[in-house]
């Protein structure tokens, strides 16, 4: 089964769409599956025989391999960019062979793996220049394949705000005329209250707690809107400790995976401030005409780990394109929503903490 597929015949459960990661709210880090490191082992060694493959002209069984390294590693920009890279020159040698059709399907690939090498990089510590790669890769598709200039001077310009002064990108931007220093748009600052009645503010969604549950590993508290049940909610806060303690990456590495798995679509990962960790991810219902955003933060407070998630559902007719929509504009703002929360309840603590005899 293919990866549309596997999206198209997932269906979500009723009361909470995530019981796909559910086992890890019970992990007990006793060794569930591979480590990372024997995954990204398993993971560069298929990618390395695909591009071998690839190279020696065998393209369908390095594609095989290289997605294989891909859905094993879902977290990695890079291998998304190099599979993107590789398509990228095979469409352009099958348009000069005068194979357009191919041609046509292979850069449009290229254009969805390198896409998702940008939402991957994008917030990751240390992966800006592989966004900017990512970038600039699509203009060159924007300007020699779709002949597009209004287009590629958008991907040129997001290059250059992550490769300052990479020649190749003033270049394209000169050729076109476009301005080659683009402003970089400033950060905005997210709308968050904590504390206020039971409730919580992320941006412009008011969530009153509805439900708290604790035992031997988890200690659950989920916040919905006024008037929703968990049985039918459009929006969701929750927060969760948990008892058995993994650092927020390995957790966040398991999450994305388990998503990953089960046919969800990586929207963005990112590392930081601190010991922290964040993922956001689309799931699609099909059959329930129903599709969830969700972003995940963890991180650790007094030594036991935390994850905060914020969800929201798309409901009706294109709730897949909603979804996906809603997913590309707002993911990185409401990871930012959810670190600045727990940034502003550090604050609060350590001024407690100081204004203490």
């Amino acid at each position: 089964m293919d990866r549309i597929d596997r999206i198209s015949s997932f269906s979500l459960p009723g009361r909470n769409l995530l019981l796909i990661v559910f086992a890890l709210f019970l992990w007990a880090g006793k060794g569930v599956g591979q480590s990372p490191e024997d995954r990204n082992a398993i993971a560069n060694r298929l990618e390395e025989e695909g591009i071998v493959a690839w190279q020696e002209g065998r393209h369908e069984e390095g594609a095989e391999r290289i997605e294989a390294a891909i859905e094993r590693d879902p977290t990695d920009p890079r291998r998304a960019l190099k599979y993107g890279s590789l398509l990228m020159v095979r469409g352009q040698q099958l348009l000069q062979e005068g194979n357009t059709e191919a041609a046509a399907l292979t850069l449009e690939e290229s254009e969805i793996q390198l896409t998702a090498a940008v939402r991957l990089a994008e917030g990751m510590s240390g992966y800006r220049p592989v966004a900017g790669e990512g970038f600039f890769l699509l203009g060159e598709i924007a300007y020699y394949a779709r002949k597009n200039e209004e287009r590629a001077i958008k991907f040129y310009q997001s290059a250059a705000r992550r490769l300052p002064g990479d020649q190749r990108v003033v270049q394209a931007l000169a050729r076109l005329g476009a301005d080659p220093d683009p402003p970089i748009d400033p950060e905005p600052i997210p709308r968050v209250e904590i504390g206020v009645a039971n409730s919580v503010v992320i941006e412009d969604h008011r969530l009153r707690l509805v439900n708290e549950d604790s035992n031997q590993r988890i200690a659950v508290k989920e916040y919905l809107p006024l008037g929703e049940t968990m049985e039918n909610w459009s929006v969701l806060f929750a927060r969760r400790e948990h008892r058995q303690f993994a650092s927020p990456r390995t957790f966040a590495d398991l999450l994305a995976r388990k998503a990953a798995d089960q046919g969800c679509r990586i929207l963005k990962t990112s590392s930081g401030p601190g010991d922290a960790a964040s993922v956001a991810f689309v799931i699609h219902s099909p059959r329930s005409r129903l599709s969830e955003v969700n972003v995940w933060n963890l991180y650790v407070e007094g030594g036991t780990l935390i994850s905060e998630q914020f969800a929201r559902r798309v409901r009706g007719d294109h709730h897949m394109r909603k979804a996906d929509s809603i997913g590309a504009g707002k993911a990185s703002d409401w990871i930012s929503a959810l670190q600045a929360r727990r940034r502003i309840g550090e604050s609060r603590s350590n001024a407690i903490a100081e204004a203490a005899p």
